[in-house]
């Protein structure tokens, strides 16, 4: 089931670029009462998290974020973060 994952630019707090040149996941600072403060999305395509990351940092604007993901971010384990696969559909406003 999907899942619309919407925050802002401005609580990107990592972006990991993996040993596959595709993809990429991205971490969220995000202290909202569903979430834990760490949210991250796996499996994001290298060119869509380049656009994100280069349309915030770079233009030093804050810019709203909806991000589809597989299902709704989830604890995995003892992990203390939550995470989710990208759903194939990113949307910067």
């Amino acid at each position: 089931m999907a899942f619309t994952y919407m925050t802002n630019t401005q609580r990107i707090s990592k972006i990991e670029f993996t040993s596959n040149p595709e993809l990429c996941n991205i971490a969220f600072a995000d202290p909202g009462p569903n979430f834990s403060p760490t949210v991250l999305i796996f499996g994001i395509p290298a060119a869509t998290a380049s656009t994100i990351a280069v349309n915030f940092y770079f233009t030093g604007v804050q810019r709203m974020l909806a991000i589809v993901t597989e299902n709704q971010p989830a604890k995995v384990g003892s992990n203390n973060y939550f995470e989710a696969r990208y759903g194939g559909r990113a949307e910067i406003s």
